[in-house]
């Protein structure tokens, strides 16, 4: 009999042969996925009694409804949990000691084999149960394809393609996760695992006491408690999440109250069921109303689950929660978990900090418009910290004890909910009485996320900021030097005199790569922000019914306390409050649907872009298949939504303005998103260690010698031992980059996969500059990447790397991707807006692993004259202001676009870097007397760009670029004639240029 007529024979006839081979058929695939969740051999048996248990009370509704070993995976993860739990609260502490109490089976296998296995059955409970049917009973039953169609009810043909198809999802989820694997290897795997059988005996002992219904207390209080499960499981799967989180919560209160509750087999029936083929799913219509108003969010409650990533173990983390003037500290229970309410209804962002040692901490904002639901359920997997570790010393080398250090960065990606951070309140370490301190907090620094910093702060020294570049800079002890400064303190009041308790004071910092420090004030009002060098500090002050403010003072041996005196509030708004409150609310209403299917998509993010090549924002997590959220838009004019789910290719919404309205979308998910391949040298041999990432026209990738850097969500990954790598896609990707210690490659993204990127070996650039007919000394030089001149071409990848010129004139760079590059004179302005700009630049194809030899220069005519204001400015420096000299550019030939499917603002930033890269202009070398000389201009038609900017009054550095203001330009018509050697000798005097000033 099958297993259906096996499930028939014990529910109406109470047949014992039928239920003890049912039991026999299916033992070894219910205990290897206990002993996989479990870890223990005692725990292993018992949640495969409970198993058993619950078949033999559910096998009524089971007949001809499901396939048995789907369900009886699925239950075995419902018992394996809720064991896990119980072992976990008996122990009083984490279930640690259980998930490494490894069989000596487990201990056998390959590293890699045992990586696999502590994530193999989440990777299957991911996959939808068609394609986790086909591989449960293909590889871990043993069953023929022919057995595997009859299980399924489809042909054998289809039985193949379905387990094909599923391994390779199967494949890829573990990819993501960053364990490669070839078909093959993972066919080897599932067959190693499916040969694992149940200790001898089992059989009967399991099926005698399920059949009888004898088990022990614990056994049949844990089949309950599964049973109890899969009814909530199949509740939160039919119903809109909403309601099946209200109706949950009531539930379980209910249940857990009530003297008598309801049998659990009246509640509870065979699993989730299939939805009915060709119905439509009303939860992805679109509601009828379009009014604003019937999305606003109310309560709700954030249910927080806080694993490791490693081993899926439980951790105990500190939570804060930050949000308007109030912070809240938490941390999670013994199952890794807590609650957050959220019954503020000004709340219009709220952040979370989650830190637990020997992890690495992350943030995890929320907006107002995601608080529609009661109950919002948030999983975060905390990944393992690297260590760091050093000493704090002063200036004569004495260990400093209590010094804080604390860490900031790397780079957060805009586009995620969960990113990487540190907040001093949980994650920053103190120095010991030997100035020791150690962290075992610090992210994996690899690839463009390989750069962060931590600051060393003092009562009696000035702060010390040290960044870390990659993984080497772990590697060794740090030594930091602190040395004395000045006190900054102070006391806060109000219009009244008296003190302002709980005012935040921050220093505000606006140099690149410098943390921000922030202190409260005491009861009294006062503050000590710390020890800074001689100099100005600047302050920010808030507090809550005081208007805010900044002061600055002064930090030196004969500062006194600083008094900052707060005015009322009288209700008026700062611009940016108002421009936060004018703002428009956009009601965002739409479905995500798989393409193939048209079935819902169960998980997807959605993320805000912008035309402008900012960085997405995101915007919120959807299920069901659908969104619905009125979301607060400042500062935009246009936007564009990204939708992006596992498994699938990432889609976007087309361009639409940002008005107050509903707006519908509908986005069809095809299936994919992933690329996988290999790195090899020029020998065909596998290249390990190379990072593989995506590179496209918004989303540039930098590279500066050997290091490359990437903007925040721009997928990466490293390639293992042979080469081989996985790779999440990004949406309008246009190539691959593979870069390594021994060379660089850039391929097109192919659509094939998988895909073979040749490493080409670095090249080298050797050359000369030459300015007016000499070699020209101390020049700078700057390598960029050069724009292809067919648009049909990917965009090259940013270069920014910079040479001078020795006493003859020459310089060289030595680490150069091989193929066209751009090379020009870099000039400095050092007062302008843009001090760094760049002459004329020439194409130079760099040999791989040779050297290309230039001479950078242009042949042309002398030009002088001279520059003067309508109105006399005493206090003016010419040098402060970038005057240039432009050529007319004739007329551009159309581009053939690399993609003529790409979205408009993409065709139009490819046209304009073609555009940009092929402007020449030349620099004035101008005099304190206005005069100035340009060389080498050769003939043609130009036009001479001069304009006239101030610094603000109130500023007395006018070197700086920041706030400078437009007082007058002129542009001129400049010809240059055709002229013979003897004429281009004599310089070309363009005369008298009056810049009118306002």
């Amino acid at each position: 009999m099958n297993d259906t007529e096996l499930l028939r024979a014990w529910a109406a006839h109470r047949d014992e042969s039928a239920f003890a081979e049912l039991v026999r058929r299916h033992l070894n695939l219910v205990y290897a996925a206990a002993r996989r969740q479990s870890g223990g051999l005692a725990l292993s048996q018992e949640i495969t009694q409970a198993v058993f248990l619950v078949l033999a009370r559910k096998a009524g509704s089971l007949a001809g409804r499901v396939t048995l070993s789907g369900w009886l995976f699925r239950t075995t993860c419902f018992v394996a949990a809720r064991a896990v739990r119980t072992e976990q609260r008996r122990l009083r502490h984490e279930a640690l000691a259980v998930m490494q109490m490894n069989t000596s089976k487990t201990s056998e296998l390959p590293e890699i084999w045992r990586e696999v296995e502590s994530h193999l059955d989440a990777a299957l409970a991911a996959l939808s149960a068609s394609d986790r049917d086909a591989l449960l009973l293909r590889f871990f039953q043993g069953q023929s394809l022919r057995a595997v169609g009859e299980q399924l009810g489809i042909s054998e043909e289809a039985a193949k393609k379905r387990v094909s198809r599923a391994l390779e999802k199967l494949r890829s989820w573990l990819g993501r996760r960053g364990i490669l694997l070839t078909s093959t290897g993972l066919l080897t795997m599932l067959t190693q695992f499916r040969e694992e059988a149940a200790p001898a005996g089992w059989v009967g002992q399991i099926s005698a006491h399920a059949s009888a219904n004898t088990a022990g207390a614990a056994t049949s209080a844990l089949a309950s408690g599964a049973i109890r499960d899969w009814f909530f499981f199949r509740l939160s799967q039919s119903l809109p999440p909403a309601v099946a989180s209200l109706i949950v919560i009531t539930l379980g209160l209910w249940w857990a109250l009530s003297p008598n509750p309801p049998a659990l087999n009246q509640l509870a029936d065979g699993g989730p069921a299939a939805p009915a083929a060709g119905k439509p799913n009303p939860s992805l219509e679109f509601p009828a109303t379009k009014a604003i108003s019937a999305v606003q969010p109310g309560p709700s409650r954030i249910l927080l689950s806080v694993h490791s990533a490693r081993d899926r173990r439980p951790l105990l983390a500190r939570l804060l929660v930050t949000s308007l003037n109030t912070t809240l500290e938490l941390t999670t229970d013994e199952h890794g978990m807590a609650e957050i309410p959220v019954t503020d209804s000004r709340v219009r962002s709220l952040t979370l900090w989650v830190s637990a040692p020997g992890h690495v901490p992350v943030r995890l904002p929320w907006t107002r418009h995601e608080f529609v639901e009661p109950l919002l359920v948030q999983q975060c997997w905390l990944e393992p910290g690297q260590i760091l570790q050093g000493q704090v010393q002063d200036e004569v080398g004495q260990p400093v004890s209590g010094a804080q250090i604390a860490f900031t960065g790397p780079d957060i990606d805009g586009s995620k909910r969960e990113n990487v951070a540190f907040h001093s309140r949980l994650s920053s370490v103190t120095s010991d009485a030997q100035g020791y301190f150690r962290s075992d907090q610090i992210p994996l620094l690899a690839g463009s996320h390989s750069t962060m910093a931590y600051a060393v702060s003092h009562p009696d020294f000035t702060r010390a900021v040290v960044s870390l570049e990659g993984q080497a800079s772990l590697a060794t002890n740090h030594v930091v030097v602190l040395r004395r400064g000045f006190q900054v303190a102070g006391q806060v009041v109000g219009p009244d005199d008296l003190p302002v308790a709980h005012a935040l004071v921050e220093e505000i910092r606006t140099v690149y790569g410098q943390t921000s420090h922030e202190v409260e004030t005491a009861d009294d009002g006062r503050f000590f922000l710390g020890t800074y060098p001689a100099g100005p500090v600047q302050l920010a002050i808030t507090a809550e019914g005081f208007k805010s403010t900044t002061e600055t003072v002064s930090a030196g041996p004969s500062t006194n306390q600083t008094v900052i005196r707060l005015a009322w509030e009288d209700g008026s708004k700062s611009e940016w409050e108002q421009a936060m409150d004018s703002a428009p609310t956009m009601r965002m209403v739409g479905t995500v649907v798989d393409a193939d299917s048209e079935e819902p998509v169960s998980q997807f993010r959605i993320a805000l872009d912008d035309p402008d090549g900012s960085q997405p924002q995101w915007i919120g997590r959807g299920h069901d298949g659908r969104f619905d959220w009125a979301v607060h838009l400042p500062f935009r004019q246009q936007f564009l939504l990204e939708v992006d789910a596992e498994g699938y290719e990432p889609a976007a919404s087309e361009i639409r303005p940002v008005q107050e309205d509903t707006q519908h979308f509908e986005f069809r998910l095809r299936r994919g998103g992933l690329t996988s391949g290999r790195v090899v040298d020029l020998h065909q041999r596998p290249v390990a260690g190379a990072i593989v990432l995506c590179h496209g026209l918004d989303f540039g990738v930098d590279l500066r010698g050997k290091q490359v850097s990437a903007p925040s969500g721009v997928p990466q990954t490293l390639t293992d031992a042979e080469g081989r790598f996985s790779l999440r896609m990004k949406r309008n990707t246009e190539s691959l980059l593979a870069v390594h210690e021994s060379g660089f490659a850039q391929v097109p993204m192919a659509h094939a996969r998988p895909v073979t990127i040749p490493l080409q070996p670095w090249g080298a650039i050797e050359g000369v500059v030459v300015a007016g007919g000499q070699v020209a000394p101390e020049q700078g030089v700057i390598l960029q990447a050069w724009v292809p001149e067919a648009g049909s071409e990917p965009l090259g990848v940013s270069l920014n790397a910079v040479a001078v010129s020795d006493a003859e004139g020459r310089f060289r760079f030595d680490v150069v991707p091989p193929g066209p590059v751009a090379v020009g004179r870099r000039f400095t302005i050092p007062g302008a807006l843009v001090p760094i700009r760049v002459g004329p630049r020439q194409r130079v194809d760099v040999p791989a692993g040779g050297v290309a030899e230039i001479v950078l220069g242009t042949s042309g005519r002398t030009l002088v004259g001279r520059l003067a204001l309508t109105q006399p400015s005493p206090d003016y420096r010419w040098q402060e202001d970038p005057q240039v000299l432009e050529a007319v550019q004739p007329e551009l030939p159309a581009l053939t676009l690399a993609n003529p499917g790409e979205p408009d603002y993409l065709n139009q930033l490819r046209a304009a870097s073609y555009r940009g890269s092929r402007i020449r202009r030349f620099f004035l070398d101008v005099q304190p007397d206005g005069s100035f000389r340009v060389s080498d201009v050769p003939a043609g038609d130009y036009r001479l760009q001069l304009h006239v900017s101030l610094p603000p009054k109130d500023r007395d550095d006018s070197a700086s670029p920041i706030g400078r203001r437009q007082r007058g330009q002129l542009i001129v018509p400049v010809i240059v004639p055709e002229g013979d050697d003897q004429a281009n000798e004599v310089p070309l005097d363009l005369g008298t240029f009056s810049i009118p000033v306002r």
